[in-house]
């Protein structure tokens, strides 16, 4: 695969995230949640973490880590930020990486 396919498949995958933490809105969704519903729309996960990474550090998303120690529950939960939601929106700054 061409390295501009490539680009195009990961510039999608991160404009799918945020489109999931839009609508999960002000939860949040964990990394398995939009694993799942990632493969459902038949895009690759392969380097979901990377991408959530790029738009955590773009201000985008952020991310908190939560748990429940009796219960076993250890996650962490990814949130639309007001910058997120004012990109989606057409009202923020143009950011190139990023295919909506």
């Amino acid at each position: 695969m061409s390295d501009l396919v490539k680009l195009a498949e990961r510039e999608i995958l991160r404009g799918e995230i945020l489109k999931l933490c839009r609508e999960a809105a002000p939860l949040g969704c964990s990394e398995k949640v939009l694993r799942a519903t990632v493969e459902r729309l038949e895009l690759s996960t392969d380097g979901m973490e990377q991408e959530l990474y790029y738009l955590k550090e773009k201000g985008l998303l952020k991310k908190e880590h939560t748990e429940n120690r009796r219960l076993g529950i250890s996650r962490d939960i990814y949130m639309i930020t007001a910058a997120g939601m004012d990109y989606l929106d057409g009202n923020g700054p143009d950011i190139m990486g990023i295919g909506v």
